[in-house]
């Protein structure tokens, strides 16, 4: 029976070539835009599902508070956490620190010299993360300091293989490690990116102090054993920071946070890639019904050429659920057919779509769990598609269509004059959707800053370069197409290095702020084209602009609050003296969406200093 109907759909599908044209198309493009959203949706709830105990995984964020800017989460903490955890709470099975902000360092020698990204952890990294291990044994591979592990990708770049255990690779122009493991390329899907791993001992050939509980630097990830709530572990762990910077009234409360929901969750509670996740499958699904909507009119539409059809095949003996079934089978062979045009469209636009969403989504690679979604929203689309026309047709008497009454009957018209104006209802909320959308990207595209940005190409240097800066200037400016070369910490738009404790004469001792602070060279106003308030920017001039004077920006000089800020000290603790010289026009350098802070700018003669706040 089922092959009869399958026939008859065949045959009705080519007998009316326009109609089925345009049911086809309507249908496959709803599908593809579906197909894309759902591709795109499918990838961020996979993020980090890879790992095998991504249940008992957790970050460890903490959330400071501020008397007169209200709490403020981030997810360094101090480089002593990871142990002190794991030594004094047993509920934490394994517990590592990992460097997440370094970023890409010179790594190789000669001319085979590669920008990596170097992350350091602890020896627990393997223990809680799933990295497949090529070549190795992930239990000692980083056991001694000067021992990495690297990525296929790394091992075929510098080696042209993968059996590499025991080579050396030099990091930052200085120091050589010995490859003691390889492990497969990162997936795609994973919050946890790198391309080579060096233990954390490794750290101390930057002079770093890992048992500092004064300075937020690395990320930590703990593996808690199984049975135990997160929630009431953060409570355990909550004051721990207190405890151990007494008389800070910044000082952190520690919390647990599910890794399961690192990506799509925001760890201070609110926000994050959920709502964007949730929009667009709501998204897809409308434009999904509009598609199916627009299919029933057009095959309502057509009931009277089909109604002499329905008639014989009743007075025949044909029952009702025979001919809604012959009209279902039309309906999900037309799905399947415009499936196939659908996936023709995708292919074509994934290009396109990548580039947009910063994805590498591809068909040839799909999962078999996403294979079966996309089939199921086929067969769904059919039957949402079909229920309609096939209750509807299969209704049909023989005596209305003897009369020609089959258009006479004012509820079916009523119905589809609903589908209709539920339709371009639908179509116009996504318009105005895109409207607003356009809008708020020529926003963001058109938005001034407080400094020039066209024009500008950036990169960064490594250690090599740092003694040779200015002569690497000198020589940028040889090219008569620059016109001015700065160097900075970061880039202007991305500053989050920041520091409380900062205090002048004058200020309230219950106030606290939380101030970002800047590193950049002489010539940044006129490569950026900031303008100065008050007061100068940093000259040659003066001997006391490489130690101890700063330029604040407007925001930081109205918390000061003084008439006039130019000469007044400030004071970063201890011995740390501070002088500003100028105060300089407000820029937004961090997020559109949060308003500008107090910040302060020091002279850095290569673009990784710090001064120490």
């Amino acid at each position: 029976m089922l092959k009869n109907y399958l026939k008859i759909a065949y045959r009705n599908i080519f007998k009316n070539k326009v109609y089925s044209f345009i049911n086809i198309f309507g249908l496959a493009v709803g599908l593809a835009a579906t197909i894309l959203i759902t591709l795109w949706v499918a990838d961020e709830i996979s993020f980090n599902n890879f790992n095998k105990n991504i249940d008992q995984i957790y970050a460890i964020p903490q959330t400071q508070h501020y008397k007169n800017m209200g709490d403020f989460t981030v997810i360094p903490t101090p480089t002593a956490l990871a142990p002190f955890l794991k030594t004094n709470y047993p509920e934490f099975k394994y517990a590592t620190r990992f460097t997440a902000f370094s970023g890409k360092k010179p790594v190789g020698s000669g001319k085979n010299i590669f920008r990596e990204t170097v992350k350091y952890i602890d020896p627990d990294f393997f223990k809680i993360f799933s990295f497949n291990f090529i070549k190795g044994n992930p239990d000692n591979a980083l056991a001694e300091p000067n021992s990495i592990v690297i990525t296929k990708e790394v091992a075929e770049k510098h080696f042209g293989r993968t059996d590499v255990l025991g080579n050396t690779l030099r990091i930052d122009g200085k120091n050589d490690f010995k490859i003691t493991g390889v492990i497969a390329n990162i997936p795609e899907n994973s919050d946890i990116r790198f391309q080579i791993l060096a233990p954390m001992k490794a750290m101390d050939n930057f002079h770093a102090d890992l048992n500092n509980w004064g300075s937020n630097r690395l990320v930590t990830y703990v593996l808690l054993k199984k049975g135990i709530s997160y929630k009431a572990e953060s409570k355990k762990i909550g004051f721990i920071l207190q405890q151990h910077l007494r008389g800070a009234s910044t000082a952190g409360n520690l919390f647990l946070f599910p890794f399961k929901d690192y990506h799509l969750h925001s760890i201070s509670g609110s926000g994050g890639k959920i709502k964007i996740v949730i929009l667009f499958s709501i998204i897809a699904l409308i434009i999904l019904l509009i598609a199916c909507i627009n299919f029933m009119n057009l095959t309502t539409a057509r009931a009277s050429k089909r109604a002499m059809e329905v008639g014989i095949k009743k007075v025949i003996g044909a029952g009702r659920f025979q001919i809604a079934k012959q009209f279902f089978s039309e309906t999900i062979l037309l799905t399947f057919i415009s499936l196939i045009f659908a996936l023709l469209i995708v292919e074509a636009f994934l290009p396109l779509f990548n580039t947009m969403a910063d994805k590498n989504l591809s068909l040839l690679n799909l999962s078999f769990n996403s294979s079966l979604l996309i089939i199921g929203i086929t067969v769904l689309t059919g039957i949402i598609s079909g229920l309609y026309p096939a209750l509807y047709l299969s209704s049909f008497r023989p005596i209305q269509i003897l009369n020609k009454a089959t258009n006479r009957k004012s509820g079916h018209f009523a119905f589809r004059r609903m589908l209709v104006v539920f339709q371009f209802g639908i179509s116009i909320f996504l318009i105005i959707g895109t409207i607003v959308m356009s809008k708020q990207l020529s926003y963001l595209i058109n938005k001034n800053l407080g400094f020039d940005k066209q024009n500008i190409i950036y990169f960064s240097v490594n250690n090599s370069i740092k003694p040779n800066l200015a002569s690497m200037k000198s020589e940028l400016l040889r090219d008569t197409k620059v016109s001015s070369v700065s160097a900075a910490s970061s880039i202007p738009y991305a500053i989050y290095n920041n520091s409380g404790g900062i205090s002048w004469e004058g200020k309230d001792p219950n106030r606290e702020v939380l101030i970002s602070f800047f590193g950049l060279d002489y010539d940044f106003t006129k490569t950026f084209n900031v303008k100065m308030r008050e007061g100068r920017f940093f000259s040659h001039e003066f001997a006391a602009d490489t130690s101890d004077n700063i330029v604040i920006n407007e925001t930081f000089a109205k918390i000061i609050g003084k008439e006039n800020v130019i000469g007044t000290t400030l004071n970063a603790g201890g011995s740390q003296h501070y002088n500003i010289i100028g105060v300089m026009k407000d820029f937004n350098f961090t997020h559109l969406n949060s308003k500008t802070g107090p910040l302060f700018m020091y002279v850095t003669n290569s673009p990784q200093d710090r001064k120490s706040v």
